[in-house]
């Protein structure tokens, strides 16, 4: 990727002159389309990272933007970086005038942990005070219980059952005002990332102790959200938009104007049904945070789909005061890794075609030769004139069959129609039992009022031949295959347990034998070009593959039980 090697792709092969320069640019171009996958998954991660953080970031904002008393403000830190860091206790500490020592005034812990609120930290004789106080930074102890930099608090440490500390000062126009610790019970160490978020956060708390350090804080946050590559916004409790980043402004169309006081379902698109979205609500309505994708359109009416978390916001009490949403338009991300597959796609049915002509080309090439040399031989009234027809016939069949096989992955090729699923499958019937032979018995159940469907005729052919070679595989003494078919209504329960699976109406096609069945090992890798389970020569191992392609092409989806 630019200047920067990821790694090596290696082919190799035993043999002198191997590769020629179309085999050179083939390789190329897969490396440059796996560097662009790795790099593409490194960006996400980051951006799965920094969704995190804005979150924790969005939670302290809104909080201190409420105007709350300083107590509940410092609550709501303490249980956004605990839950975020996953420790059981963390408080927050104030200095008293004199500062001569810090009293808990707000913490949050685990269920079973012991409360410190009130407790009293002493300042003299505590070198980690004076630490926070000499270098307005965070100190991280690995032994907090025995640590020297916290001997003024060695008793408190044993008594809290805290092993490892992370403690931050709470900072007032440059000043240190207090303290805020996450307390671990399990020996952690807390890397310089995580101690830079925390540092991060701190601040943010820290201003909302004065009205000067709040509208400081509050200009600083709201820069930083202003320039966030990630959309913001902020609902209240009925969904009333309060407010919206520039990266709002940028992804959807709409200018700040247009949206404040609005609901954010004017960015509905009608891919997502009203079930969808009384979840959404439902959740977040609970105190939970929502993540998910969605598709939304834009001012101008075009789509974009992006992964959105919300987050409601609590006051002390508990009650729910706002909602923050942040965003990440992943379109054009979906539109690499759509061409990628497609590439993918591509590059497998290259090798497919390279497979078809050397195993099929020189016998082809010889046939229909020798077609046309017995043509200038022999007679139109010579016995042997409509053996040679039949011959240039499958010649002309098998070449035919290497172009649409060449040509089938292109999206383009594909020609859907409404089809009466039960009749398309009754005029195969008798095809498909020619196919399996004498030794399996073929079972039907196709409904007459089966609901239509949209899809390329030809590619059900393409599905019902596949599915049945790979059963009469399964079954090499013979056996029963039943082919179904049946509406259905998948419901909410049922989509949230499979991916990419939305609630609608459907119509299944089943096909079921009494073969030999397959392990989870071989189940994990199915549907994936080129895997075969027969012997080397024996398969291509694409005709599940090509299922699979198919069905995903016309919106459906596909599962094995065994």
């Amino acid at each position: 990727i630019g200047n920067e090697i990821l790694g090596v792709l290696d082919m190799q092969s035993p043999q002198l002159d191997a590769f020629d320069c179309s085999d050179v640019a083939t390789l190329e171009t897969l490396a440059a389309q796996m560097a662009t996958a790795i790099d593409n998954a490194r960006l996400y991660s980051q951006s799965a990272r920094r969704n995190r953080e804005l979150t924790l970031l969005n939670r302290v904002i809104a909080a201190s933007a409420a105007g709350q008393a300083i107590e509940p403000i410092l609550e709501v830190v303490c249980r956004e970086l605990a839950c975020y860091f996953d420790v059981p206790q963390a408080a927050a500490a104030l200095f008293d005038e004199a500062r001569t020592r810090a009293v808990v005034v707000a913490e949050y812990r685990a269920e079973g942990r012991p409360s410190g609120l009130g407790e009293v930290i002493p300042v003299a004789g505590n070198p980690s005070i004076q630490y926070l106080l000499d270098h307005k930074a965070p100190l991280a102890v690995d032994e907090a219980q025995s640590d020297p930099r916290l001997a003024g608090v060695h008793e408190l440490m044993r008594r809290r059952g805290t092993v490892s500390l992370l403690l931050a000062p709470l900072l007032v126009n440059g000043e240190v005002v207090g303290s805020l610790g996450l307390d671990a019970v399990g020996s952690r160490h807390f890397g310089a990332e995580e101690v830079n978020l925390v540092q991060r956060v701190i601040e943010q708390a820290g201003g909302a102790l004065t009205r000067t350090r709040l509208e400081e804080t509050r200009q600083l946050l709201s820069t930083t959200v202003e320039q966030s590559s990630d959309s913001v916004f902020i609902t209240d409790t009925q969904g009333a938009i309060l407010y919206v980043n520039p990266a709002f402004e940028r992804v959807t169309g709409y200018r700040s104007e247009e949206v404040i006081g609005r609901n954010p379902r004017l960015l509905k698109s009608g891919k997502q049904d009203e079930a969808f979205y009384r979840s959404l609500w439902q959740i977040i309505g609970t105190g939970q945070v929502w993540q998910g994708r969605l598709v939304n359109r834009k001012r101008v009416g075009s789509l974009y789909t992006e992964d959105l978390t919300i987050t409601p916001v609590r006051t002390q009490e508990g009650s729910i005061i706002s909602y923050v949403a942040t965003g990440r338009d992943v379109t054009r991300e979906l539109e690499l890794e759509e061409q990628f597959h497609q590439a993918q796609k591509m590059e497998a049915l290259g090798r497919l075609a390279g497979g078809v002509a050397h195993d099929f080309g020189n016998v082809l090439t010889v046939i229909n030769i020798s077609a046309r040399l017995m043509e200038k031989q022999l007679r139109p009234e010579d016995p042997l004139w409509k053996h040679l027809e039949r011959i240039q016939d499958a010649g002309q069949r098998a070449v035919s069959l290497s172009r649409q096989l060449l040509s089938f992955s292109r999206k383009e090729i594909t020609r859907p129609q409404i089809l009466d699923l039960t009749e398309v499958l009754g005029d195969m019937l008798k095809m498909l039992q020619r196919i399996l032979g004498d030794d399996i018995e073929l079972t039907t159940v196709l409904p007459e009022d089966l609901w239509p469907v949209e899809m390329d005729p030809s590619q059900v052919d393409q599905i019902l031949v596949n599915l049945a070679v790979n059963a009469q595989d399964a079954m090499p003494q013979g056996g029963h295959l039943t082919i179904e078919t049946a509406n259905v209504v998948l419901d909410e329960a049922y989509a949230a347990h499979r991916l990419d699976v939305q609630p609608g109406e459907y119509v299944v096609l089943s096909v079921s034998d009494s073969g030999i069945g397959m392990n989870d090992a071989v189940k994990a890798h199915l549907f994936e070009p080129f895997f075969t389970t027969k012997e080397p020569g024996k398969g291509t191992g694409l005709g599940l593959s090509t299922v699979f392609g198919i069905v995903k092409q016309h919106g459906g989806h596909i599962w094995v039980y065994s």
